[in-house]
């Protein structure tokens, strides 16, 4: 059974994870045994064909649609949720990539290394984009929100997105139901990572690959 616990990585962005998942990913340096993990991916090694498999976690990220757009500057509802599957584990010279001011060398606690690590490259490449609100479920909230339908601007199709008066409500959403939407999302993982992300054709798992293996992402 899974146990999900939420991880605030900075003021707007959480990370829902497996308990096993993120202590596996802080106590041990690889992600090639397999049976190991409750939510994960299975890729295929390039250099020996083996299976290596990485730890994942879903990315909460509250946007306020203000400080994008200027329509909403009057808007009730100004504030959003995207929410995208990522790698718990990067390859080495992603890491490296997405670390430009070298801020992983000035953390000396390695678990807080770790989750910088996480959010620097999620903040560097995105993760792979889902829709959640696809999740039906009986969970509720106090928070004030509201349901609307709009264009994914990734996905290139209407979504259900949810939107919210003010930050704390969207924090107090993401606790009381989207935490616990999630382990649907992780249960049925290989139907998200199988879909088609943008018009190109890559898969979650071409962002997996990219991310994990640090294999070229290829345009065409």
């Amino acid at each position: 059974m899974l146990k999900l616990i939420t991880l605030k990585l900075n003021e707007t962005t959480f990370l829902i994870c497996d308990q096993q998942d993120i202590k596996t990913v802080i106590h041990t340096k690889t992600t090639k045994n397999e049976g190991i993990f409750n939510v994960i991916a299975g890729l295929c090694d390039q250099n020996n064909g083996d299976t290596i498999y990485t730890p994942l976690g879903l990315i909460c990220e509250i946007l306020d649609l203000r400080e994008i757009d200027s329509t909403y500057d009057r808007e009730p509802y100004p504030i959003a949720i995207e929410t995208s599957i990522i790698p718990l584990a990067h390859h080495k010279n992603f890491i490296k990539s997405a670390d430009q001011d070298n801020n992983l060398k000035t953390v000396k606690n390695k678990n807080d290394r770790i989750l910088l690590a996480i959010e620097l490259c999620y903040q560097y490449a995105g993760g792979i984009p889902i829709n959640i609100e696809s999740v039906q479920s009986s969970e509720t909230s106090k928070a004030h929100s509201e349901l609307r339908t709009q264009k994914h601007a990734t996905l290139g199709y209407e979504i259900k997105v949810r939107h919210f008066r003010t930050y704390e409500d969207a924090e107090q959403y993401i606790k009381d139901v989207y935490q616990h939407n999630a382990i649907a999302i992780f249960s049925l993982i290989g139907f998200y990572l199988d879909k088609p992300i943008n018009r190109i054709g890559w898969t979650g798992w071409n962002i997996l690959e990219h991310q994990v293996q640090n294999k070229e992402l290829r345009m065409f």
